[in-house]
């Protein structure tokens, strides 16, 4: 474990996998300006680029403002991990009820050319894929701060040049002091998604402009593909966990045994027996005596149709039919099918047959559904 100065959380530590070598790496040689962060997924991508971030502020005195863009499912966990790492960092999710509130603020601020009121600003990939005049009136304010680092997340979203995501995020980021892209998977179909995201990362340098470059990537020309390798290198960084399997702490597992509650345990117990007894008459009738062991004599279909009983009852006593009796799904099947609710071509004998094989979970969800739609209708109709 390494422990984190300079404005980490107290406590807050990092394994040397995590860590990684590409804060450092980046924060020390900022001439280059842009990279990739390609790590295989589990290797800390997220903490090495939050470590990255407070680098800049405490050894560059760079505050931001930073713009993290992802997608909309990890937000949160970005959000999370900026808090745990950089506490003082002021952080901003500007997504969902968070951007209707913060829209109107920003935009007026960037207008009057005030500082940024944030550190960093969480946005999703979403944002620039709409067309809706509000969204194209967020992504002006954003244009009009000037970011530290433009960090995207999952960037092999951005393999395709032509898709309006693309075109609006560059348009963004452009002006930006430093792009930086993490993604698991910066190749996944060919080599012209990855080229995509370097000339998204600089286009400067792979701009295809006139350049083939269908031609380029398919050629045979072994001194053309080593310089190709060579120029990409410095730009992608990439670890597998094979490279840095000594690094990881052992892997330790814990079993918790969870009690049953005594409504789940009675049920259990019940079904258990039930079991038991229906097998001893079995084996009784065609034996003539009580067997100490009933294994061999049961189908083995029948034993494990036992055992997923027994499991769905672990699992939650609603999943069989233990509530409801023959007597009520009867009943329910008598009440329901007069109104279709198991189709006209069905009969009656086989619905109240279905309705058996349900447990107390479904069967409720049918009353509940049935009920409230018919009890909707005969509102609609009344008017």
């Amino acid at each position: 474990m390494h422990k984190r100065g300079h404005g980490f959380q107290p406590g807050a530590e990092t394994i040397p996998a995590c860590g990684g070598q590409f804060p450092s790496t980046v924060a020390s040689e900022r001439h280059r300006r842009r990279a990739i962060l390609a790590d295989e997924m589990g290797l800390g991508k997220t903490v090495q680029a939050v470590t990255y971030l407070n680098l800049l502020q405490h050894l560059y005195d760079d505050p931001g403002p930073h713009l993290i863009v992802c997608p909309a499912s990890v937000l949160e966990n970005w959000e999370r991990e900026l808090k745990k790492w950089c506490p003082s960092f002021s952080i901003i999710m500007f997504h969902g009820a968070g951007r209707t509130a913060f829209s109107k603020e920003l935009s007026s601020l960037g207008k009057a050319g005030c500082p940024a009121p944030f550190n960093v600003l969480l946005v999703g990939y979403s944002l620039f894929e709409r067309r809706s005049a509000q969204q194209k009136d967020d992504r002006k304010a954003l244009k009009r701060w000037k970011w530290s680092c433009v960090l995207m997340d999952e960037a092999h979203v951005l393999k395709d040049k032509g898709s309006f995501r693309w075109k609006n995020l560059m348009a963004v980021a452009q002006h930006a002091r430093q792009r930086l892209m993490l993604t698991g998977t910066p190749l996944q179909n060919d080599l012209h998604e990855l080229w995509s995201l370097l000339e998204f990362m600089m286009p400067d340098i792979f701009a295809t402009g006139e350049v083939d470059l269908k031609k380029l990537l398919n050629s045979e020309d072994h001194e053309l593909i080593s310089r190709i390798k060579s120029i990409l290198g410095p730009f992608i960084l990439r670890r597998l966990k094979s490279d840095v399997m000594q690094q990881l702490v052992p892997k330790t597992q814990h079993v918790n045994f969870v009690s049953m509650g005594s409504e789940q345990l009675k049920a259990y117990n019940g079904a258990a027996n039930e079991y038991r007894a229906i097998c001893e008459a079995r084996t009784a009738k065609s034996s003539g005596q009580y067997p100490q062991n009933l294994v061999g004599l049961i189908p083995k279909r029948q034993i494990s149709n036992y055992f997923m009983q027994l499991r769905k009852i672990a699992n939650h006593p609603l999943l069989i039919r233990r509530i409801y009796s023959d007597k009520d799904v009867d009943r329910i099947a008598r009440l329901t099918y007069p109104k279709g609710a198991f189709g006209f071509e069905c009969s009656l004998d086989r619905a109240i047959q279905a309705l058996k094989n349900y447990n107390d979970f479904a069967i409720h969800q049918v009353l509940l559904f049935f009920f409230t739609w018919f009890l909707l209708i005969s509102c609609f109709t009344s008017y």
